[in-house]
């Protein structure tokens, strides 16, 4: 429960140069203080992350991604008899360019009709927008959006066949000829069938363009044929051979008898060639040119969202914004939060860290007199042993011909001042020392020289109060101001009290008010043997201690006391 500060004898505030310096060195120990300190908040945004991330799976819809293998034909293996075929096997430019056919409207609008997706709920006509989700949850939305004019079939078609381009991806495998087409659905067995059904449109329309290009060829052979088979069969070679002979002598029409021969032999032989050809033509096809290797089934589980990935940003995201919010707080705020900054920051030396005290800790005693405030019937186990320590330190060794003056004051009102000062004078008067314990707190319930017009009093009033300890007893000496008076005359009769008494106790506690309040500690400084300060943490800002520090006389040992301390 107690720290015990370094002790030094001489005040000290740390310059800007020195801070400045220290600020160019990274601290670990400061980091590892400051995520322990702010371990609270980083786990309440961590659980809120969590929660978040929870509350976006509950609500997210399921997708299923199902995918197909298509292995491409090998276009070297098509070339012409005689031309150069290449050697690498799996064209990069033909494969791109295939991949751009599979996902165009041609095979995309197949698998659209075929699958009849333009009633589909999740794709089709009945699928909804922006629009119509907006206008759903907000209904006053309509006044913003118009209504929307119904589409035309065409339209709606083209909307759909959109709507399933976003839905596929299509990628190489590898070098390969192989494409994979995956299609992601809200259910498992239609990301499955469409995905089969966009490989199987894109062999489809392979085949369908190549029996295209076969019909051409054969109307082409067809026309080609007919001109060749007059030429091949419709000549008269001998009734040539007649008109020649009858014009020509003999060997002459011998001659030109063969060349006819000879071409109407080439025609039957073109005309044989052209006419295979024709037969192969018209032949029905078996091969479309690509071949799904490895259908797409419906996939065990989904793929999106992914729960672990969301848990994990979820939760990676409420440490940054609780780190970020645990940084902004610190920086916005100037008030003294653990007791390395009362010598780092603020360059004060300390004696003691009380915890902060839960209330069911307390307990009230009754020290036989009514007239005292109510902290100093107060009394927690924990208080007395975070203080027991510092009682030592601030007892004294050294012989006096008086009693021994320790003043307590607060920075601000509420720090806990009165509650040291009972502590330390009960421990004192418990330890057998004749200790006496001056409650300065002047203000509390009384009249205050604030007023411009009237007579004033000169003195506080006194009254001496026996604290039974039960096996002991305290001195309480209570000022007060029962009339008004001003703050140079309450502070003037405090320290000739002060005076008055030491002479009769061997320790003097004196529990001055909060130093931004009256200076009554600052005043009488110069006649305390040892100023305690009672800083709370959280509350008291650090300019507010370095000006009230500055403030005491010029060769006091000041010492602190952190109140309400997160222990590190």
């Amino acid at each position: 429960m107690l720290h015990i500060g370094s002790i030094s004898h001489q005040y000290r505030v740390p310059d800007d140069q020195n801070r400045l310096d220290d600020k160019d060195e990274i601290d670990l120990g400061v980091i590892v203080q400051f995520v322990r300190k702010s371990r609270r908040l980083i786990a309440v945004w961590v659980a809120l992350g969590f929660l978040v991330g929870c509350m976006y799976l509950a609500v997210a819809p399921s997708y299923y991604s199902a995918s197909t293998v298509l292995l491409l034909e090998d276009q070297t293996l098509q070339q012409l008899p005689g031309a150069v075929i290449g050697a690498d096997t799996a064209d990069s430019t033909y494969v791109e360019s295939q991949i751009q056919v599979i996902q165009s409207d041609e095979v995309v609008r197949r698998v659209v009709d075929e699958r009849r997706l333009l009633d589909d709920p999740e794709f089709g006509r009945s699928a909804k927008g922006l629009r119509a989700t907006v206008m759903e949850y907000l209904p006053f939305a309509s006044a913003v959006f118009s209504p929307a004019a119904e589409a035309s079939l065409h339209t709606q078609k083209q909307i759909t066949a959109h709507r399933i381009k976003r839905a596929l991806m299509i990628v190489r495998a590898g070098q390969s000829n192989a494409v994979e087409i995956t299609f992601t659905s809200q259910k498992a067995e239609r990301s499955a069938d469409i995905a089969n059904a966009i490989a199987q449109g894109y062999v489809d329309s392979r085949l369908q363009l190549k029996q295209q290009v076969r019909e051409q060829a054969a109307a082409q052979l067809r026309q080609r044929l007919e001109e060749i088979r007059d030429k091949a069969f419709n000549t008269d070679p001998t009734g040539a051979d007649q008109t020649v002979r009858s014009t020509l002598p003999s060997e002459s029409a011998r001659e030109r008898f063969r060349e006819q021969q000879n071409t109407a032999e080439t025609y039957r032989t073109l005309y044989a060639n052209l006419l295979q050809r024709y037969t192969e033509a018209i032949q029905p096809l078996s091969l479309a040119g690509a071949r799904v290797i490895t259908p797409a089934e419906p996939p065990g589980g989904r793929s999106s969202p992914n729960s672990s990935l969301i848990l994990s940003l979820a939760i990676i995201g409420g440490l940054a914004i609780g780190g970020a919010h645990a940084i902004l707080r610190t920086l916005g705020s100037s008030s003294l939060q653990s007791v390395d900054e009362l010598g780092k920051v603020v360059g004060i030396d300390f004696i003691a860290a009380i915890p902060k005290i839960r209330n069911r800790a307390w307990k009230f005693i009754d020290p036989g007199s009514g007239t005292l405030q109510g902290a100093y019937m107060m009394q927690a186990t924990v208080f007395d042993e975070a203080l027991s320590s510092a009682a030592v330190y601030l007892q004294g060794s050294e012989p006096r011909a008086h009693g021994r003056v320790l003043g307590v004051a607060s920075v601000n009102a509420g720090n806990g001042a009165s509650l040291v000062a009972i502590h330390l004078a009960r421990t004192y008067a418990r330890s057998g020392y004749k200790t006496l314990l001056i409650d300065a707190n002047w203000r509390g319930g009384c009249h205050r020289g604030d007023h411009l017009l009237g007579t004033f009093d000169q003195d506080l009033d006194k009254s001496r109060v026996v604290y039974d300890l039960g096996g002991g007893t305290l001195d309480v000496l209570v000022l007060r101001a029962h009339s008004p008076i001003t703050d140079v005359s309450a502070s003037r009769s405090i320290i000739a009290t002060l005076l008055q008494v030491r002479s009769e106790y061997s320790q003097i506690v004196v529990d001055f008010d909060a130093l931004s309040v009256t200076a009554d500690a600052a005043a009488a400084s110069l006649h305390l043997d040892d100023m305690v300060i009672v800083v709370e943490a959280g509350s008291t800002r650090v300019d507010a201690i370095r000006a009230v520090f500055r403030s005491l006389a010029r060769g006091k040992t000041p010492w602190a006391i952190l109140n309400k301390a997160k222990a590190n």
